[in-house]
């Protein structure tokens, strides 16, 4: 089952016991467009990059350069399970 409408959760999820489900599982939540919020998110980190380089250079009197090496690490986050669960 799949929803773009988070206010519906609650009603879904009734729905699907009220229909005989015994055990539900394996819920997530996912942004419908990952490439933009990623290109956010680099753009965001880039700033934060360069603001604190310019504190620290004015800090210890230091010029700034060009860049000399960007890095840009993505992962996919894990399922975590519960260990109450």
């Amino acid at each position: 089952m799949q929803t773009s409408n988070l206010d519906s959760i609650g009603e879904l999820l009734d729905m699907t016991v009220d229909n005989g489900a015994k055990k539900i599982q394996n819920i997530r939540f996912e942004v419908s467009d990952p490439q933009s919020i990623a290109s956010q998110a680099r753009q965001a980190a880039v700033e934060d990059a360069r603001s604190k380089a310019e504190q620290l250079a004015s800090l210890t009197g230091a010029t700034l350069w060009s860049v000399m090496n960007i890095q840009d690490t993505s992962i996919s986050p894990a399922p975590v399970k519960n260990p109450s669960v």
